[in-house]
């Protein structure tokens, strides 16, 4: 007797199910969690972000833990805040370069 061709609902599919989670990412997902906690979670947060010079890295954070895209006042995302930080400290760092430099802006 022959054997019946397979359809795509009836063919067996293989790999991780749709959805599901990589062990490994859970995993590491976990640890970051229990560090954070170690670290005292809000109030080492905040503690860092009062440094100007980590706030690039803090608001890095918040986009990379918001999972979803999140619209802020003024319609920007994390990422964009990220980047306009990023390159306001980069045309200050511009700026004394050319000071010590004796460059006129």
């Amino acid at each position: 007797m022959p054997r019946p061709k397979w359809t795509a609902e009836s063919h067996p599919k293989g790999g991780r199910p749709k959805g599901s989670r990589n062990k490994l990412a859970v995993e590491a997902e976990t640890m970051i969690d229990e560090a954070w906690k170690k670290l005292g979670g809000s109030e080492f947060l905040v503690k860092c972000a009062r440094d100007p010079k980590n706030i690039p890295a803090v608001l890095s954070l918040f986009g990379r833990r918001v999972r979803q895209k999140v619209e802020l006042s003024g319609g920007l995302t994390w990422t964009q805040i990220v980047d306009q930080v990023n390159r306001a400290q980069e045309a200050k760092r511009a700026d004394v370069a050319r000071a010590m430099e004796g460059t006129p802006t």
